[in-house]
């Protein structure tokens, strides 16, 4: 992996001391070293739309930077025993939920947080599968009120 990085990193500029830019981006790996997207390539940030390789690559030096490589390392083989959620399974969580609550018909989207689907106090498990972003209102109403939510094709109710 590490050389796969390096070979990706030639030709970008040297990181500086200061990071000004924190995003998400989904890129082809193929695309970030060509340094421009074929028909069917990914370029994109999530809830915002498509953006340009070239764009991508001017600000890596001053990034902090997610990077996400199709048929790489399989995000569902990180988890942990602690609530603490390592950085790539919030990243992916954040990706696949998008940036509101996931209850269908809420489009809430501020304060929006991490949920456990099973509750951490009876499983212990802080994985990919097992997390969802859900809304203070939603997540209080499963949490102390009995409510559940179940998933129905690609919704949750």
């Amino acid at each position: 992996m590490a050389n796969g990085l390096s070979q990706l990193s030639e030709g970008f500029p040297e990181s500086s001391s200061t990071v000004n830019w924190n995003a998400i981006i989904l890129i082809d790996g193929i695309a970030l070293a060509r340094g421009y997207a074929a028909p069917g390539e990914t370029c994109r940030i999530p809830g915002l739309g498509d953006v340009s390789v070239d764009w991508v690559r001017s600000i890596l030096s001053d990034a902090l930077v997610d990077v996400l490589v199709h048929n790489g390392v399989d995000i569902t083989t990180y988890a942990s025993a602690t609530r603490y959620t390592p950085r790539p399974i919030n990243v992916a969580v954040k990706v696949r939920d998008g940036f509101s609550c996931v209850v269908r018909d809420c489009h809430r989207n501020r304060r929006v947080e991490r949920d456990h689907r099973d509750e951490y106090a009876a499983t212990h498990d802080t994985s990919y599968a097992n997390l969802w972003r859900i809304c203070p209102e939603d997540h209080d109403a499963k949490t102390h009120h009995g409510d559940r939510l179940e998933r129905h094709d690609h919704d949750w109710w």
